[in-house]
This record gives structure tokens, sequence and C-alpha cells, in this order.
């Protein structure tokens, strides 16, 4: 559910005894970079045969000399990296704990996602997604959804808009009187290309990694993975320059599984959780009424005639549509309150320790709200079909010729104490032998929410349906402050 979980132990990755070999192109001698003579785009001289050289440029480090040395303990993390992405995980916030168990001591991991507007050609903020903290063994997970209001020039909001991972060291190791920032030419796993520059060292200072990831365009990036500790792959002992480029590869690897999960879990177009999540948190959240007798309800929402906007103004127009509908019912509910896309222009939403009564104001406020949804598009002599871009705050005239795209939903509101049967004296089995009960009581919870959106189709759309108290689907009243 919403409710942030603490003190979770990760389960620990199975290291490989045997070392595995280093990275593709392993390098075989130590590579000197030395600083450049000046800082006008001289090229650096490197010293040995070097059948592997990074494109890392000391822009403006002069005197700066150190080591890229092979390092097996980070080749074998990478490998361990990609067995926990094979893992499944019931949970994000523990797949990201067993990733970070990788570094040899990764305090933090938080993942931002892009916002949904697909006009905010301007962002100062990106959307939290989840924080995962890690502290004497412990793992605090924090899924709460916010906003990060961050300036145009803050290192994270640099690092999504120009699409270039960075990583920064403030203890490099001894002799070195600076800290060490990398800056990588694009997302690129596999490319060397950047920079590095000399930083202000901290005392007792540590690394943190920003790591842009993207979803289907590799020039334009869909979140941020920001990790934050000491870096370096677990056991490993480097130092000066070494240490922070096999730093930032490792992270470069986690960040890309964490990414391929948070995709996998959350949707492309509307950054909202997918069903799997629905179901997972539904089960919970039925766990939670049989031992705590809390009242739960679920909203099941659908775009009504969804398929003749696709049809008639083109699936990009869809796509804002359904964005906008994210948007809309997410300020419809509470902060605590979960909203999720179940699949194609289907909905649901959980609502945990609200009265019937409530539950039935918060999906007229979520009907109301999806209704006041508008698209504006024009249509070219050639026949395609653009969308009229306006900020929320936009007064300017809409275009003359511009047609107005409109859209409803209709909503079924189920109990779900009253839907699954739960009544006082209703037991969980001990030690994880409730599943078959659970999932008993799921299927009626879902067949029922399933059968009032239907009532809700069939009675005309854009409206409310629930279960009256002697079981028949009955169509909610629209409040006067609603009407």
């Amino acid at each position: 559910m919403t409710t942030p979980r603490k003190k979770i132990v990760p389960a620990q990755p199975n290291y490989s005894p045997k070392p595995p070999e280093a990275r593709k192109q392993a390098i075989e001698s130590a590579v000197m970079v030395e600083g450049l003579a000046s800082c006008a785009g001289q090229a650096a001289n490197y010293s040995g045969e070097i059948p592997y050289t990074p494109d890392i440029r000391p822009i403006d480090c002069k005197g700066l000399c150190t080591q890229v040395v092979s390092d097996n303990w980070t080749a074998r993390r990478m490998k361990d990296i990609s067995r926990i992405g094979m893992d499944r995980f019931d949970d994000m916030g523990d797949f990201i704990a067993s990733m970070m168990d990788v570094f040899e001591d990764a305090t933090r991991c938080t993942v931002y996602f892009a916002p949904s507007n697909i006009f905010a050609d301007t962002m100062t903020n990106l959307e939290h997604r989840i924080t995962v903290l890690r502290k004497a063994g412990e793992v605090t997970i924090d899924e709460s959804g916010r906003n990060s209001q961050r300036g145009s020039f803050d290192p994270v909001m640099t690092a999504f808009m120009k699409g270039t991972p960075m990583i920064f060291d403030h203890d490099p190791g001894q002799g070195f009187e600076h800290g060490m920032k990398l800056v990588f030419q694009n997302l690129d796993r596999n490319s060397d290309e950047g920079e590095v520059s000399k930083i202000k060292r901290t005392a007792g200072g540590r690394m943190y990694a920003v790591m842009p990831f993207y979803y289907k365009e590799p020039d334009n990036p869909s979140g941020i993975v920001l990790l934050e500790g000491d870096l370096r792959a677990k056991n490993s002992r480097l130092s000066g320059f070494s240490r922070a480029y096999w730093s930032a590869h490792l992270a470069m690897s986690a960040s890309a599984q964490i990414s391929l999960q948070l995709i996998h879990r959350f949707d492309a177009i509307t950054n909202l959780p997918r069903r799997l999540d629905f179901e997972l948190d539904l089960k919970e959240g039925i766990k939670d009424v049989i031992r705590r007798g809390s009242n739960l309800h679920i909203l099941f929402v659908d775009l009504d005639r969804f398929k003749s906007v696709n049809d008639d103004f083109t699936h990009p127009v869809g796509d804002e549509i359904l964005r906008q509908a994210a948007e809309k019912m997410q300020n419809s509910v509470r902060s605590v309150d979960d909203v999720f896309r179940v699949g194609g222009e289907e909905f649901g939403v959980i609502l945990d320790g609200v009265s019937h009564e409530r539950a039935l104001e918060i999906a007229e406020r979520v009907r109301k709200n999806v209704e006041s949804i508008s698209v504006h598009v024009l249509r070219t002599p050639d026949g395609k079909v653009e969308i009229v871009k306006r900020g929320p705050n936009d007064q300017a005239p809409i275009p003359e010729g511009a047609e107005e795209v409109k859209v409803t939903c209709s909503i079924g509101v189920t109990d779900v104490k009253a839907a699954a049967g739960i009544s006082t004296g209703t037991e969980l089995p001990p030690n994880g032998r409730g599943d078959k009960l659970i999932q008993g009581m799921f299927d009626r919870v879902y067949s029922q929410s399933a059968q009032l959106l239907h009532e809700a189709k069939n009675s005309g759309r854009n409206c409310v349906y629930y279960v009256s108290g002697n079981g028949s689907a009955v169509k909610a009243l629209r409040a006067p402050s609603f009407s």
C-alpha cells in the first residue's frame, strides 16, 4: 500500500566463488592519463600498449596523473547485477535494496520520473517514485509520490536535461587534495566518451552518481536514478581516477537494471503503476482488512468511447487524453491513495480507510474532473492531426478551426470487505498458507467491480455505480457540489 515500509532486510545476492573474466575488452596494462598542457582541447597522452582506452579527458585538472587499472571485483559485481535482474521481486524496494548490495556501501537510491506532461518544455521538477535507504543492515522504503523541486543548475536536473551520466567522488583516496567529477557524453553504457574535472574535496565526503535512463528514445531520458555512498564494487580497494571510473560503470549497470524493472512495472504514458502492482496491493489490502477489520474500497474507472478518440484523432491524441486522465485522477484522490493503469483505458484506484459514503464522494470527484479534460487539435491540409500545445495557465486564444476532444468515464465502486465476504471472525491462515483464501476473495472483488463497471456503461456512461445494502447495483446520485 502507500504507507512507506520500514526495516525490510533484503535478500542477499549469491556471489560466484570463481572470479569471472574481466570486462569484454579487458584492460591488460595500466593506462596513464596525463593532464592536458592546456585546456584548449589538445589530446591527452597515454603510455604503454593499450588494448582498451577510455576517452575520458582531464580538461581542467592540470597535473592529474592516475592509472586506470582492471578490476575483477567490478566485473564480478556486474555479473551479480545481471543475476539479480533475472530474479523475481514482488516489491520494487526489495529489488533496489538487493541491487544496492553490489556496492561497498550504497546508503541511498532515489528514482525520479519525468513529468507525464509532454508539453513541459522547461521543467524545474521531477516526480519522485521511490527512495531506498540502507543503514546498519536495515532498509527503509519511501514510495510517497511527490514532486522534487529542483533548479535548472541542479546536477540532477542538468544530467536529466542533457542525458549525461555523472559521478562525483569527494574522497578519491590518499594523495589527492581534490575530488573528481566524471561526466559521460551519453547514456550508452559501452561508451567511455566524456570529461573529468576537479571538484572541492570534502572531509568525509562520499560519492554520488546521477544516472539518467530512457524508455524508448536514447536521446530523451525518462527519469533519473540517484545513488549515494561508497559506490566502489564490494571488496574493491581502488582509489583515484580508477575508483571513480569503475564506480561510474557499476552505477550505470545497476541503474540500467533498476530502470528496466521500473519500465516493466510503470506505464510509459501515464507513469502510473501497472496491473501487477494493482493486484499485489489489493491482495495485501484484503489481508489488512482480515487482520484489522479496516475499510477498503476500490474504484474501477473506464474512459468512455476511448477507441473513437484513437480512431478519429490518432493515437498521439489518445495518449494525451490518457496522460491528462491519470493526472486528474491523482489530483482527485488523497495523497495516501494509489492510482493504477490496469490496462488500455481502464484504471484502478485503491482507497484505504474511508467510509462507503466518502468513497462515493471521491468517485464522483474523479468522474467530474475527468469530464473536464479538454484537448484541442488542428487538422492540416494533408490530413494530419496536430495537438494545440497549451500549458496549464495558458490564456492564449484557441486557434480558429481547432476541434475540441472531450472524454468522460464510468466508475464502479466496490466495498472490499463486503464483496470478499470478510466477516467478524475471519482468520488468515498462518505461515503464508492463506494464498488460496486471498485469491478467492480477490476474484470476488474483481468480478463485482467489473460487473459494476458494466452496469455503468449500460446505463448511459459518465456515472458511478455501487452495490446497495440489499445486494443490487445502484447508480450513485450526484451530490449538489458536483452537479
